[in-house]
């Protein structure tokens, strides 16, 4: 006989939502990363997980990358993902970008 199925609870979390440290500014950035991911998620017809995690989303708006190869160091973004949304994200993370956001 198969071991009996483990029940798995909706929406249940370990800890806290990596975004739900940040304040103020980061938290405006992270904001306006979540909405421009959401809107190419949409236009690729995938999950906005597909393209950055909220933790993934977090490290970027930690270390506000102003280049590619920058942006490729992070943990868990890779070649592909620098080649197909770098430009665009790092485009909102300059400060010229940033009166757009207000």
């Amino acid at each position: 006989p198969a071991p009996p199925a483990r029940e798995r609870t909706q929406g249940a979390r370990c800890g806290p939502a990596p975004q739900d440290a940040l304040e103020g500014e980061a938290r405006a950035l992270f904001e306006t990363l979540r909405e421009w991911r959401a809107q190419r998620a949409r236009k690729e017809g995938v999950p906005p997980y597909v393209l950055f995690s909220n933790r993934e989303l977090v490290q970027i708006v930690a270390a506000r990358p102003t280049t590619l190869a920058a942006l490729g160091t992070l943990p868990g973004i890779g070649q592909a993902k620098v080649e197909r949304y770098g430009k665009e994200l790092v485009a909102k993370l300059t400060p010229a970008s940033a009166e757009g956001r207000s």
